[in-house]
């Protein structure tokens, strides 16, 4: 579309010599254009902005503190601070818990699995 105007443009200014109408035309390609641009920047900014706000994140213990980090900032030897909804990104071993079951499906609706504390066996990296 953008091309079909100023091919217009062109043929208004040089061929007809309607310089005024060309010029309206070429000021609406340009102000189309900046329009255009203002507007996907505003978007990207948004998109970023979302991304981030939806970035699974942890609650661990490091230096006697609990902090939130990004999930993929989780390491060997962190202590995860879990609640109701809180999804894990990563596997973990477990050092008490309450009643609780995870989804370890990737389809939505699948059945839940109780989990148990148990005591770390053969192989296992004690954190």
């Amino acid at each position: 579309m953008i091309w079909i105007l100023i091919v217009a443009a062109l043929v208004s200014g040089l061929l007809l010599d309607e310089w005024i109408d060309a010029g309206v035309i070429l000021a609406i390609v340009v102000l189309n254009s900046v329009l255009g641009f203002v507007q996907e920047s505003r978007a990207e900014t948004a998109l970023a902005r979302l991304k981030e706000m939806s970035a699974p994140e942890a609650v661990v213990v490091r230096d006697g503190g609990e902090r939130r980090v990004p999930h993929r900032r989780g390491g060997p030897g962190d202590i995860l601070v879990l609640e109701a909804g809180d999804r894990v990104a990563a596997d973990a071993r477990l050092m008490s818990a309450v009643r609780l079951e995870a989804e370890e499906s990737l389809s939505p609706g699948s059945r839940s699995v109780a989990k148990q504390v148990a005591p770390c066996g053969r192989g296992c990296v004690a954190g």
